[in-house]
């Protein structure tokens, strides 16, 4: 009898322990994150990774760019196609 008192004490207390299931918003967005299979590793990884995030049902797919990747080489002898003085550009 004894046993059992100490084995449904337990058994209580381990349920008041264990964690609750998350319970995330009906409306939170699901957010991706992979630059280096994005934009490093070639057309296929991305377009596979891609692949991947829509079969995993995400909303947002987040990127991580480099300036320096994207800006226009200062030593370059042609002149950029817009106007990098101009922040709306």
């Amino acid at each position: 009898m004894r046993r059992r008192a100490l084995a449904c004490g337990a058994a209580v207390a381990l349920a008041l322990i264990a964690p609750a299931p998350a319970g995330a918003a009906h409306g939170q967005l699901t957010v991706m994150e992979d630059t280096t299979q994005l934009l490093s590793e070639g057309p296929d990884a991305r377009d596979s990774t891609l692949d991947q995030f829509k079969a995993l049902g995400a909303d947002v797919v987040k990127v991580r760019v480099e300036w320096r990747d994207i800006a226009p080489d200062p030593a370059s002898s042609q002149k950029p196609g817009f106007d990098a003085t101009d922040p709306a550009a």
